[in-house]
């Protein structure tokens, strides 16, 4: 199971096209991300760093306290990232 958390428009896209493989959970924002993550337990989480009301780095810090064997990609066009659990960073 994949989940992605980006703006609507690139948000929507990507998971239209991962819904060929997989099945996707997408949040507008990162308080609803890491409640779909508690819900559906997905295997990766893809996410930016910019998401309203929680920066990804701290969404992926949440995501791993529950769950420390998930796999988190983490989007940033920004410099340097605060300290983060996400296992890749893939910069813009």
């Amino acid at each position: 199971m994949l989940r992605h958390v980006f703006d609507e428009d690139s948000r929507e896209l990507l998971a239209e096209i991962l819904r060929v493989d997989f099945e996707v959970f997408t949040a507008a924002d990162g308080k609803s991300a890491l409640e779909t993550f508690r819900v559906f337990r997905p295997h990766l989480v893809l996410t930016d760093e910019s998401l309203p009301g929680m920066l990804g780095s701290a969404l992926a810090n949440a995501v791993k306290q529950i769950d420390p064997y998930v796999r988190v990609v983490l989007v940033s066009g920004y410099g340097p990232l605060a300290q983060s659990a996400s296992d890749l960073v893939l910069r813009k």
